[in-house]
């Protein structure tokens, strides 16, 4: 009797684990005391491709990409939503819109095209399909109370369902990718949703 209990439980266990959904994606996770704005560059299997603006708030993350990663390496560039002096960046140039949000194919000629050029960091993912870029934060010692942002990746085991308050910010952030007002018009017309 005890091992067919035993049986039934595993079995029951092994379907339940079977019919989960897979959950793969992109997330960045903003460590900062300051909300900021994420936009990743990739690959999409025929063009170079940058997409923002992501809005993430303070201690919270966004999840640019969603689905599994087909990439080893995508590019990542955040900035201070207000605070433009905080940053996260790299070494590749990419573009950016720095009034609205923005879908752009291509790398190269920002400016003659009316975007900006701003340089991404590389995120390699070593295969995973899941796959977190956390912005840390750190203040500079002494008198100086200008802030700087050091991006460090981590790659994290994927979670179980999303907070009520993720879905709100992707509805938020689907809403200023589709929006072609300008950056404030945007923000007032996503967030009040």
């Amino acid at each position: 009797m005890r091992n067919q209990i035993v049986a039934a439980v595993s079995a029951l266990a092994l379907a339940n684990v079977a019919v989960m959904p897979a959950f793969a994606e992109l997330q960045v996770c903003n460590n900062s005391p300051e909300k900021v704005q994420v936009a990743v560059g990739y690959y999409d299997q025929t063009n170079w491709t940058t997409i923002g603006w992501y809005i993430a708030d303070p201690n919270a993350c966004v999840t640019p990409l969603t689905g599994e990663l087909n990439n080893n390496t995508y590019y990542v560039y955040a900035e201070g939503y207000t605070n433009k002096s905080l940053y996260w960046s790299g070494d590749t140039n990419m573009c950016v819109d720095t009034v609205n949000a923005f879908s752009v194919r291509g790398y190269s000629g920002c400016e003659s095209v009316g975007y900006a050029t701003r340089q991404y960091s590389k995120v390699e993912t070593a295969g995973n399909t899941t796959f977190t870029w956390n912005l840390n934060y750190s203040k500079p010692s002494g008198g100086d109370n200008t802030m700087t942002g050091v991006a460090v990746a981590a790659a994290v085991i994927a979670a179980i369902g999303l907070a009520a308050n993720e879905s709100k910010k992707a509805d938020e952030n689907a809403c200023m990718r589709k929006c072609q007002k300008s950056r404030a018009r945007c923000v007032e017309l996503c967030t009040q949703r």
